[in-house]
């Protein structure tokens, strides 16, 4: 298996910029700060499409993509601005 599970079970490096397949790509949003100075973070990814054409790849099934859920939730999220890094935030707590 390859250090990247994302390429085993997609084929492709879904985090990478230089790898990912045509037509696929990745969102995030950031909510305000409130006085405490808490915020949310959603972050998204398009693994592919449920009707097949020439521009994206099908979705991978769900026994996939919830083994690249689970996968992803033993990782470290990193989060940089102005590439300074501001947190780091370890998501294996989220997978229980």
């Amino acid at each position: 298996m390859h250090q990247n599970p994302s390429k085993d079970i997609l084929g492709f490096n879904v985090y990478s910029d230089n790898e990912r397949a045509g037509g696929l790509g990745r969102g995030i949003g950031i909510g305000d700060f409130n006085k405490s100075g808490e915020a949310s973070l959603d972050l998204n990814y398009d693994l592919g499409t449920t009707v097949e054409n020439s521009q994206m790849p099908l979705v991978p099934g769900k026994d996939k993509l919830e083994k690249l859920r689970q996968k992803a939730l033993e990782g470290t999220l990193v989060i940089v601005r102005n590439h300074k890094e501001i947190a780091r935030i370890n998501l294996k707590p989220l997978k229980e």
